[in-house]
């Protein structure tokens, strides 16, 4: 239902944005189109990426370890880094 009305509400501005731009005697088409579900992402740097990868397959392994037993393997990732905590999770989940 919210997906919904944002897209009513998106529709309308563009809808407004274009009349008031030919009020304004503009061309059609120039004016600036932006919609409340268009917002502009900037793109991740390749090193952000690798990092979010990293933590995603991390806490996919991690999930699967019994909670009292998820301690040590957080301690590792902290201390060592993620890669060795999942190297020691898959040998962990191997067994």
């Amino acid at each position: 239902m919210v997906a919904r009305i944002r897209s009513e509400m998106a529709s309308e501005i563009q809808q407004l944005e274009e009349r008031l731009a030919s009020l304004r005697g503009e061309p059609k088409g120039s004016a600036k189109r932006r919609s409340a579900l268009s917002t502009s992402r900037q793109k991740l740097s390749a090193e952000t990426q690798a990092s979010r990868r990293l933590q995603g397959t991390y806490l996919n392994l991690i999930r699967r370890v019994p909670t009292n037993q998820r301690g040590q393997f957080k301690q590792i990732a902290r201390t060592k880094g993620r890669e060795d905590a999942i190297k020691a999770l898959r040998s962990f989940l191997d067994r």
